[in-house]
């Protein structure tokens, strides 16, 4: 009852207040006049928005749209691409490239789908007030106002994992690719962010939505950070003892070399990861890595794009006020050389061909610190591990009445050469990585390590528990687990390498 008297009373007072305002409206004819074009006007005003929005999509021609780039290259000269008919590939560099071009795939839809999209994504991150300074971030300076904008948008939304948004402004696809490869040709520490993503258009061209895709380590961004921080850390923190920038751009070069294997099977090749942490990439790997290592130490290097014999990446670094040409990839040999560090584009162009929008990279003519008076060995092929023979199979055998161990290869065990790890950094890295995967309490897993002495030092960090803040307790922490025993066994193998056996019980 109580229920059903408030509601008359609140119908009561409403229809109280109508007639309030109509009696105001009859003593005050003004107040009618100026609420009617008050009303009249905020509908106008609304017409007028979805008008100029509509018309900007229909006035939308994908034929005489930006494609993003700037009028001038941002060099002062302009590089000449050389002929790819008189390339000459050393024997021994063949097939040592291994960059994947930008993966692209677009779907057309619907008028009606647009606007159902535009709903629901939405821009994410706008990416407004960012800034890329010129020496550091070039191809943000290829682009004009329009691709700076996405540029801007793009990177925002990567560097917050977020995948799916639309342009803030009308864009064809051939602006959408430019501003995504200028993006991520400037950011190796955008290591999640695969050289792919798709797009959806409408019929007038127009992208609608954008779809970034992240590799593995987005699924654990801050243990990946941290590993990623710290394989970096360590090349850089023995970087900054040297005085001389050209020896601190040497001593990275000398780093990577040693630290990284090549391996066109390796995971998330593409990315600076796969060469700092995972120490297993290809030329995209070694050229974002140098990259990303020579920023941090305040020195101008770009991630260059072209052609050596098949899709290659190399860097170009700043010395002084001259640009040169470096190919950590190339200089990867067994010996290491340095034919391909510090040269010019003249030295360059009987081998490399630069391609897209790297052909607007400033031209490389430095002759200081060009071949860094450096004797050079010709490479030899790589070697490749050759299996003991056939008969070898057995763990031990009878020979002269004793009984002598036959050790097992490194094909017996389940890996290959290229598998095995080279330093202890990237075995913990290892442990981690194959610890996360697992959902079990009881684990087993298996590495190799390169020699006796990687092996020595590996038992000296267990005694000392070196490994627990290496990897062990990110691990415990991820996981919300309290404790865990951890039992390590290692096996000689026929090249002098170390089978690792882990047997883990987490509490």
């Amino acid at each position: 009852m109580r229920i059903v008297e408030k509601l008359l009373y609140g119908i009561g007072g409403l229809l109280a207040l109508v007639l309030l305002f109509i009696l105001l409206c009859h003593f005050k004819p003004e107040l009618a006049k100026n609420l009617g074009e008050t009303i009249q006007a905020n509908a106008k005003e609304t017409e007028e928005l979805i008008t100029e929005e509509k018309k900007e999509e229909d006035n939308f021609d994908v034929a005489t749209a930006s494609d993003g780039l700037a009028v001038l290259p941002i060099a002062k000269e302009i590089y000449i691409v050389p002929t790819e008919d008189n390339l000459e590939i050393p024997l021994w560099a063949d097939e040592r490239s291994g960059m994947t071009p930008i993966n692209v795939q677009g779907t057309p839809i619907t008028e009606e789908e647009v606007e159902e999209i535009l709903e629901q994504l939405g821009i994410g991150k706008d990416g407004k007030g960012l800034s890329f300074e010129q020496l550091v971030y070039p191809y943000y300076h290829m682009l004009d106002a329009t691709g700076q904008a996405l540029y801007r948008q793009i990177y925002a939304n990567a560097n917050a994992l977020i995948k799916d948004f639309s342009p803030a402004e009308a864009v064809s696809a051939t602006l959408l690719k430019n501003a995504f490869m200028a993006v991520v040709n400037d950011h190796p520490e955008l290591f999640w962010v695969n050289t792919a993503y798709q797009y959806k258009y409408a019929p007038s061209g127009r992208v609608a939505a954008i779809y970034l895709s992240f590799n593995k380590t987005a699924d654990n961004i801050d243990m990946a950070k941290g590993l990623f921080e710290a394989a970096a850390e360590e090349v850089l923190s023995k970087a900054q003892e040297l005085d001389k920038v050209h020896d601190k751009e040497l001593f990275v070069h000398d780093a990577l070399v040693d630290k990284i294997t090549y391996n066109k099977a390796a995971s998330m090749n593409q990315s600076a990861y796969s060469a700092l942490v995972l120490g297993k990439t290809v030329c995209a790997g070694y050229a974002r890595a140098y990259q990303y290592l020579l920023q941090k130490l305040g020195i101008p290097c770009y991630y260059c794009t072209g052609y050596a014999g098949e899709n290659h990446a190399w860097n170009i670094v700043k010395l002084e006020d001259t640009y040169y040409n470096v190919d950590v990839t190339w200089s990867d040999t067994k010996p290491q050389n340095y034919l391909y560090f510090n040269g010019t584009d003249a030295d360059y162009a009987k081998d490399h061909i630069r391609r897209d929008l790297a052909v607007n990279l400033p031209v490389c003519n430095g002759t200081l610190y060009r071949l860094c008076e450096i004797e050079y060995e010709e490479p030899e092929e790589p070697e490749k591990y050759k299996p003991s023979k056939k008969e070898d199979i057995d763990s031990s055998k009878e020979e002269g009445g004793q009984q002598v161990v036959v050790l097992r290869t490194l094909e017996q065990v389940g890996f290959e050469y290229e598998d095995l790890i080279r330093s202890i950094q990237d075995y913990y890295a290892d442990c981690s990585q194959q610890l996360v995967k697992t959902n079990s309490k009881n684990v087993t897993f298996k590495n190799v390590v390169k020699d006796d002495k990687l092996w020595k030092e590996i038992m000296k960090s267990y005694e000392k528990g070196n490994y627990e803040n290496a990897y062990m307790n990110r691990l415990l922490a991820e996981k919300h687990l309290s404790g865990a025993k951890l039992k390590v066994t290692g096996e000689m193998l026929a090249d002098g390498s170390y089978l690792i056996t882990h047997q883990v019980m987490l509490q």
